[in-house]
């Protein structure tokens, strides 16, 4: 397992939405899969359960695959990219 901590400036990049003020609650979980077509699959099913997608999946900037879900929890919200590996990692 491994933890990717990326400043807010980044977060906000990456995702399209704005930079808001900080917040204790406020953070993001990657789920890291071995194909696009499993983190497609990742994306439909939180959909399904509810999850709003935030960015479809997509080829990103720095050579993965990953799209944003927003799930809403009782003490905030959890932005949660799914990504794949990049080629030839």
């Amino acid at each position: 397992m491994k933890l990717g901590l990326w400043p807010r400036k980044s977060i906000a990049h990456d995702t399209g939405l704005s930079v808001s003020p900080a917040s204790s609650t406020e953070f993001s979980l990657g789920h890291n899969v071995s194909s696009k077509e499993a983190v497609d699959t990742i994306m439909k099913e939180a959909e399904k359960a509810g999850a709003t997608i935030v960015k479809q999946a997509q080829n990103t900037f720095w050579g993965g695959y990953a799209g944003f879900k927003d799930l809403v929890t009782s003490v905030g919200n959890s932005m949660e990219s799914c990504m794949g590996r990049r080629e030839g990692a």
